[in-house]
């Protein structure tokens, strides 16, 4: 008891510096009456955390940043068909049962891949069947170009104009068959956001402009919000969220809500461009982000006491306010930082001065392997440092899995397996995937208006295969088996470039006969098959992958673990 009371006080005495210095800094702050002395008990309700599905416009002009060359750098420049068709289903099945014992769910930022309006559309369809309410911080995929830059129409270079362009941007989202084909930018994705929430949003922003400011009540939870569309400068928008959850305590004990701060680690001073400045290398938040997190953290740690921040990428990969958030975190009795980005998932400790000032959980992917999710609970009780109690729930094509969690186990019939002679395997699919972008590698003449035929072809062959292999196991649609076929000898004979349009249109006729109806309407044997298609698909591109890779490894904690605090996890959670 003694030792679990200097610690206590060491926290506290922490917390009141990290006060102090960020009240006699230069930084403008809000002055709040003193914290209330006496001990509190924080208790939050179960938090599904979960990101990174990373939809994928599929009929689009293919670019550079999708070829062999790429593949080589980032092992997700290239994902097997099964994920690109099936990722809605994969996302639908880990949201539908993260989200049963949830209060809230959190979205942690890359639902989209190329930032496509198209992309956006299939999110929110998803997002509409989560049993909780849910919230998002936008990740570097949201409102940037393949999640790395905000191209500008003025690049000269053919090559660049078409692989990295506002061009290549353009034909990416807006190519034929694509219904209401669009770019989706940073200040689109705020705007859209925050019309999800229920906002009318007309107003422009500029340099000088003070960020706009609301208050509202979702699902039973209240967020204030704050943001600023920028649309001359669409990388300088940004939004940040304080999202109070409700009391929840045992029996009659008293305590106070844990408080959420969504904020935007995408908020960047210079237009990313390639081949510097790419937001998917480092994130960024600005001052004028930073000034309203302060105030509403004082607001916070001199009440209640207990918040948490959440933003996309992890710590060490924001160039600018990682040490403001480190000193903000300080101020909090849950110093807990939550990211994703990385699609692998850890815990880590991180000090300040010999002494750890707060604990990050980075959570894996829901579509890249392994295929995950979590829960969150944080409590604290009297005499004991704050507890993060953490379920990591990985979806496997098994019963069980190495950690012992079944709650992600899809069952999963073998006779669905593809023949790994099938240009569907995955072994398979890439030289097939790969061989026709080496032609836009090597001239750079090569004109999105014309995309490559080999390349749109092959793409669409094996979407068509795929399809059929699922009519054939489900019996979903078996009357058009035969159309099916007959459309595949057809891709597999010379096409001439100038039917690529009118072909591709009659593919997803035929192949998408209705749009997507959602998970929970899909026939329960259909909405498996396309799982375990995905997931069977993810762990064999993951195996297969030999990414190059620079730099020491990270030092984390095991993702495994389920209890953390900021003295380390497991048994150290609580023993100091």
């Amino acid at each position: 008891m003694e030792g679990s009371l200097l610690v206590g006080l060491r926290i506290r005495g922490l917390a009141l510096l990290a006060t102090l210095a960020l009240l006699f800094s230069c930084q403008p702050v809000a002055t709040t009456p003193p914290r209330p002395t006496s001990e509190l008990n924080h208790l939050s309700p179960n938090i599904l955390l979960i990101g990174d599905n990373q939809y994928h416009e599929l009929y689009g002009a293919p670019t550079f940043q999708q070829s062999a060359f790429a593949d080589l750098f980032v092992e997700v420049a290239l994902r097997p068909t099964q994920q690109r068709i099936f990722a809605d289903e994969l996302f639908g099945y880990a949201l539908e049962h993260g989200s049963e014992d949830a209060r809230i769910v959190i979205h942690l930022g890359d639902a989209l891949d190329v930032s496509c309006l198209s992309e956006w559309k299939r999110f929110l369809r998803s997002m509409s069947e989560s049993k909780a309410p849910w919230f998002m911080v936008p990740g570097n995929h949201d409102g940037f170009f393949t999640g790395n830059l905000s191209p500008d129409s003025g690049e000269t270079s053919i090559f660049f104009r078409n692989a990295y362009g506002r061009q290549g941007w353009e034909y990416r989202c807006t190519s034929p068959p694509i219904k209401d084909g669009q770019t989706f930018e940073k200040d689109d994705f705020v705007r859209a956001y925050l019309e999800n929430l229920g906002l009318n949003v007309s107003e422009r922003s500029s340099d000088g402009d003070p960020p706009k400011e609301t208050s509202l009540d979702r699902g039973g939870i209240h967020v204030r919000i704050a943001w600023k569309i920028h649309e001359a400068n669409p990388w300088k928008s940004f939004m940040i969220q304080e999202i109070r959850l409700p009391s929840e305590c045992p029996g009659e004990e008293r305590c106070d809500p844990l408080v959420i701060f969504l904020i935007d680690t995408n908020e960047v001073d210079d237009r990313p461009t390639f081949p510097f400045g790419q937001v998917g290398s480092k994130g960024g938040v600005r001052e004028d982000q930073l000034e309203i997190l302060r105030k509403w953290a004082l607001q916070v740690a001199s009440t209640t006491g207990a918040f948490i921040i959440v933003g996309h990428h992890p710590y060490g990969k924001i160039s600018n306010g990682e040490r403001a958030i480190r000193d903000i975190l300080r101020l909090s009795e849950a110093p807990l930082y939550v990211s994703a980005h990385t699609h692998s998932g850890y815990w880590k400790v991180h000090p300040y001065r010999k002494e750890p000032a707060f604990i990050e959980l980075n959570v894996g992917s829901s579509l890249d392997w392994p295929v995950e999710y979590r829960s969150l609970i944080v409590e604290k009780t009297r005499g004991a440092p704050t507890q993060f109690i953490s379920t990591r729930v990985p979806l496997t094509t098994a019963q069980g899995d190495p950690d012992g969690n079944s709650g992600g186990a899809v069952s999963c019939d073998e006779t669905w397996a593809i023949d790994p002679k099938s240009p569907l395997s995955v072994s398979q699919q890439q030289p097939f995937l790969r061989v026709p972008y080496l032609p836009s590698l090597a001239t750079f003449g090569w004109k999105p208006e014309q995309p490559g035929r080999e390349t749109l072809r092959n793409a669409l062959l094996a979407d068509l295969r795929l399809y059929e292999h699922e009519y054939r196991h489900t019996g979903l649609h078996e009357d058009h088996i035969r159309e099916i076929r007959t459309e595949i000898k057809r891709l597999e004979a010379e096409i001439p470039a100038t039917n690529q349009t009118r072909m591709a249109a009659e593919v997803l006729l035929i192949g998408l006969s209705q749009e997507n109806p959602g998970w929970s309407s899909l026939p329960d044997e259909v909405g498996r098959y396309r799982v375990c298609q995905a997931l069977w698909a993810a762990e064999a591109d993951s195996r297969r992958q030999k990414t190059w890779r620079s730099g020491k490894p990270l030092r984390a904690i095991d993702p495994s673990v389920g209890r953390c605090s900021i003295f380390g996890c497991g048994k150290a959670a609580s023993n100091r």
